[in-house]
């Protein structure tokens, strides 16, 4: 603004300066009024634009930092997801280690009869288990009125102990 408001004190003061001349010289143009005039053109046609250049380096100013922003997230983004990808490596190794460590249950089959209900007897259950990539066998007991939480306790017990025959 202040640019402005001395471009326009100038351009002014020319002005006045060459209506003096052109009062001095009888109202005709001289070459160094001419020149004036053109300077003052010049001058005008600046102070036109400089509105547009000043909103044109501020738009430009806003892009550079909107660009600046953009690249940091990206950065992060990128960070974010490189740490991401090693967490899953150190996970799925840990994960394989802890497969070849902890027998898993793959397949639980039950065997019972009307004749098994009808005398009381214990279900029998045949445990397929996986550990070290090996197959385990186990099996357990269990009928109605004993508690669940014994079967769970009996063939967790039962499959460890497989697997410890087969270490």
């Amino acid at each position: 603004m202040r640019e402005l408001e001395e471009m326009s004190r100038n351009i002014e003061a020319k002005l006045e300066l060459a209506r003096q001349a052109l009062k001095e010289n009888g109202g005709r143009i001289t070459d160094k009024e001419k020149k004036l005039q053109g300077e003052v053109e010049k001058l005008q046609g600046e102070l036109e634009k400089r509105p547009f250049e000043n909103a044109y380096k501020a738009k430009l100013q806003d892009h550079e930092s909107v660009k600046a922003q953009i690249e940091i997230i990206q950065k992060k983004l990128k960070e974010i997801r490189e740490g991401t990808e090693e967490a899953a490596k150190e996970a799925r190794a840990f994960l394989h280690l802890l497969e070849q460590a902890i027998p898993t249950v793959k397949r639980i089959v039950v065997i019972g009869s009307t004749d098994i209900f009808a005398n009381n007897k214990p279900l029998i259950f045949k445990i397929e288990a996986r550990w070290n990539s090996k197959p385990v066998y186990a099996e357990a007991q269990w009928a109605p009125g004993w508690s669940v939480t014994d079967l769970y306790d009996d063939i967790g017990l039962k499959v460890i102990r497989a697997t410890g025959a087969q270490a």
